[in-house]
């Protein structure tokens, strides 16, 4: 628990600090040490106040540094620890479950952190423990070199559990979706079915996550999402369509009401293989929100039907804001076709504000030629 802290001095915090329980480490022999950590915004309140339980991360004062210059006193500097991870290894009133989760994974020895008991406590942390505790849980389980083979019923079940907690917190479902998609834990699609039969109206991370194990939704599946009424499953159908769904993917572009549902479309049809998906994605570039359009950009330049002459000519007939969308799919792809697109509209649109963007994009000084 965090005691009164006092300024050392523009940035520098130091607070007592009662330790309670050592979850992994050695505690100290005499139990008395203070917590130091840095506070770079001076507008903010400070981050540790007085009676607040945390559990943290922690480092000694390194020698030479400037956290040792604050504390120039050896024993003063014995029993001072900073917080680890540039002041960001900590979670705020940890629950009791997450610590006893915590404590239990790390008692293991080594080789069953990485075995069905390991997974199964991160699989536990990652659905139950506070965000940024699960989220690292999450990190890893996914680090952790064969955690599909040994993914278990139990632990599958958990997963679910996790995905389900990861609502508006896109960095972890994003780890989260992308492990499922490289490892695809055999075990796992038979939680998400049971879990999509038994559910009455199943959200759409359940149906992003098969998607990732399998690599498709089938084609019915796939065409019930795309016309449902929740933009999050829309988006999870588009995400997960095929060429036999391009036509609806283009009018998802056109005129869905969610940006979302815009951007993911776009994206997928960026990702097939033929010409006309691409030009469904390009239809994006006059999409009116800017998010959309970087979307249809970042994907654009991966397309596998990646046409740098075809930007070329959007750059030079369309207009705005698509001229600068394309543009920006050319930075992006970098290639050498695409540099020679770049240089042509740097030298010659009759736009000087489209010629500089391509300067700019080409790495150059506005005023340069």
């Amino acid at each position: 628990m965090v005691g009164e802290p006092r300024a050392l001095d523009g940035s520098g915090w130091v607070a007592p600090f009662a330790l309670e329980q050592v979850v992994f480490g050695r505690k100290p022999e005499d139990g008395e040490i203070q917590l130091a950590w840095e506070e770079l915004a001076a507008a903010r309140d400070v981050r540790f106040q007085k009676g607040l339980r945390i559990l943290v991360a922690v480092a000694r004062v390194p020698s030479g540094s400037l956290w040792a210059g604050r504390f120039p006193v050896p024993e003063v500097r014995a029993r001072t620890v900073i917080v680890a991870g540039r002041d960001q290894a900590f979670v705020r009133r940890p629950s009791l479950g997450a610590l006893s989760l915590l404590k239990h994974y790390w008692a293991l020895p080594g080789v069953a952190r990485r075995g069905p008991d390991g997974l199964r406590h991160l699989a536990a942390l990652a659905a139950g423990a506070e965000r940024p505790l699960a989220f690292s849980a999450v990190r890893w389980l996914a680090s952790i070199e064969d955690a599909a083979a040994a993914t278990s019923p139990e632990v599958a079940d958990l997963l679910v559990d996790a995905l389900l907690q990861t609502e508006g917190d896109e960095p972890r479902r994003r780890v989260l979706l992308s492990w499922i998609g490289a490892a695809r834990p055999p075990a796992l699609g038979e939680a998400l079915e049971r879990r999509l039969t038994a559910h009455p109206r199943p959200p759409a991370v359940l149906y992003l996550a098969l998607g990732h194990l399998e690599g498709s939704l089938g084609s019915e599946r796939t065409r019930a999402l795309l016309e449902a009424a929740d933009p999050g499953l829309r988006a999870a159908g588009a995400a997960h369509a095929g060429d036999a769904e391009l036509s609806t993917l283009g009018g998802l572009v056109a005129s869905d009401p969610d940006a979302d549902v815009r951007a993911v479309a776009a994206a997928r049809a960026a990702g097939l293989a033929g010409s006309s998906g691409f030009e469904v994605a390009l239809r994006a570039f006059e999409d009116e929100t800017p998010a959309v359009r970087a979307a249809a950009a970042e994907a654009a330049a991966r397309s596998p039907a990646f046409d740098a002459e075809r930007l070329r000519q959007v750059i030079f007939d369309w207009p705005r804001p698509a001229p600068e969308t394309a543009i920006l799919t050319l930075r992006f792809a970098g290639s050498r076709e695409a540099r020679l697109a770049l240089e042509e509209v740097a030298r010659n649109h009759p736009d000087p504000g489209l010629q500089t963007l391509a300067r700019i994009a080409l790495g150059r000084k506005t005023g340069q030629h």
